[in-house]
């Protein structure tokens, strides 16, 4: 139980570090890959298997990291001015 309590304090702290440094829609993205690393451990230590559905829930994970925008927020439009 120490040894879960001590890493659930780990991982939020190196959470809170990364987000004092990486805008949150980046770092955001990198929760897309933990259920991959869940089925990679299930089939390592439990023997579970990888199915298609199982695969292709890997590939939109992803898929999905790399669709981040990699050039930063966009900047917010001005409001056109309506005429009299």
């Amino acid at each position: 139980m120490r040894a879960l309590l001590a890493g659930l304090v780990l991982v939020y702290w190196l959470w809170t570090s990364v987000l004092a440094v990486v805008p949150l829609n980046r770092a955001n993205a990198f929760s897309f890959p933990v259920p991959i690393f869940d089925l990679i451990m299930g089939a390592v230590f439990y023997g579970e298997s990888l199915g298609l559905p199982e695969l292709i829930g890997i590939a939109l994970a992803i898929s999905g990291v790399r669709m981040v925008p990699r050039s930063g927020i966009a900047p917010p439009e001005t409001p056109v001015a309506s005429g009299p």
